[in-house]
This record gives structure tokens, sequence and C-alpha cells, in this order.
């Protein structure tokens, strides 16, 4: 669809952009308002405390919504392989920050990696999809 209506893929795009940033204010909203009770309710009152960590990864599901749409645009306009450079260093920040965070900060300290390298690939999936509309429509034949 790309290379024969680069209009109504733009449309699409746009479309099941809005739909997913929809989606993940509603799931991210709705996960971190109900962790403590979605917690206690399935593990008990001695597991309280992990609603804590389940709010924090909330905001995973913000950016998941997000990346998977701009990586569907990206495989579908062929640039799969430079989603190959945001995976490389979101991956290699959440390791470095791992060995730096895990013994003063714990599983609190894990959960907001977590949250800050999948907002870095999704803020990479973007520049990428940014960087792709600028190519095409530098090499868009005039209308």
């Amino acid at each position: 669809i790309h290379a024969q209506e680069p209009a109504r893929l733009m449309r699409m795009m746009r479309l099941l952009l809005a739909g997913s940033l929809g989606l993940a204010v509603l799931l991210t909203v709705t996960v971190y308002l109900s962790a403590h009770f979605v917690i206690n309710l399935l593990f008990g009152p001695d597991y309280t405390a992990s609603g804590d960590v389940l709010a924090v990864l909330s905001g995973v599901l913000a950016f998941r919504c997000l990346t998977f749409t701009l990586a569907a645009l990206l495989i579908a306009v062929g640039w799969q392989k430079w989603r190959l450079v945001p995976q490389a260093l979101a991956a290699g920040l959440n390791v470095g920050l791992n060995f730096l965070i895990i013994g003063t900060y714990g599983i609190m300290g894990v959960a907001y990696v977590y949250v800050l390298t999948e907002a870095l690939l999704m803020a990479g999936y973007l520049a990428l999809v940014v960087v792709w509309r600028r190519r095409s429509r530098l090499h868009a034949a005039p209308v």
C-alpha cells in the first residue's frame, strides 16, 4: 500500500496511532488505579506492596501500545532493519541501568528502568518514522 498509495497509508497510520493512544491511556490508567486492588484480590494482603510495582509497570502499557503501531509502519515501508538501532540502544541502557540500580533501589528501580527503556524504544521508532516521512517526501513525484 505504501508504494502505490502513500497518502492512504499515512491516513491509516494516523488512525491506528490515535486508536493506540486511546488504548494506551485506557489500559495504563486502569492498571495504575487498580494495581493495589488487583494484587490484594489475587494474592492477598501479604502482597499488597507489589501493587506499587504494578502501578509503575503500567507505564509500559502506554509505550508498548504506541511502539507496536510504529513498528508495524516501519515494517510496512520496508524499514524493518532500522528497528535494530533503537532496540539495541534500549537493551543496552536497560542492562546498564539495572546493574547500577538493583543494589540500591531493588525491584522498584528495575520497574522504573523498564518504563524508561520502553519510552526510549518508542521514541526511537518515532524518530525512524519521522526520518522515513521526510525522505519519502523528498523522493515523491510531484503531483
